[in-house]
């Protein structure tokens, strides 16, 4: 089974929501979750399970999965840079940021606003200034419009300066 397909579905759900949902009490829920945790991931199911989580109100878990992320952030401001192209850390912003807002963390909240940073500044684009999906090709895919909305409404929240 493809993980991009087996998660696919939770990456598009949350991506404006501004808070949490009510936590889901669901045996097969739970299930699914404990198989995604239990899966080795990149960047990208990092932070579509993040934010799946986000989504679930697990918060918990979605602070959990935003120092997993931290402990592989990349100079550049990249979180959870294990793989995947130059947008697919964005997927999990919005439950990156939301783990900085519920735990008051300052580590994260920099985190979540060095990511931020790359989204909006550092990601290799195209003239129009669309985001390109890898480094080195000037490649644009679905996922790349969806991570770069997905931190749409965090760009008044957090000022760059």
């Amino acid at each position: 089974m493809n993980r991009r397909s087996f998660l696919y579905s939770s990456g598009a759900l949350g991506v404006a929501r501004p808070g949490p949902a009510a936590p889901a009490k669901d045996g097969l829920t739970e299930k699914v979750a404990q198989a995604a945790l239990a899966m080795q991931r990149h960047s990208w199911e990092q932070g579509i399970l993040a934010q799946a989580f986000l989504d679930m109100g697990d918060r918990e878990r979605v602070i959990l999965m935003a120092k997993g992320a931290i402990v592989e952030k990349a100079a550049d401001g990249r979180l959870a840079a294990i793989g995947g192209g130059a947008t697919d850390p964005a997927m999990g912003g919005t439950a990156y940021w939301w783990a900085g807002e519920l735990t008051g963390d300052p580590q994260m909240r920099e985190a979540a606003r060095g990511l931020l940073e790359f989204v909006l500044k550092k990601t290799p684009r195209a003239a129009d200034g669309t985001c390109y999906h890898v480094f080195h090709s000037p490649e644009m895919w679905s996922d790349t419009w969806l991570s770069q909305h997905s931190y749409g409404w965090l760009r008044q929240t957090l000022p760059l300066q």
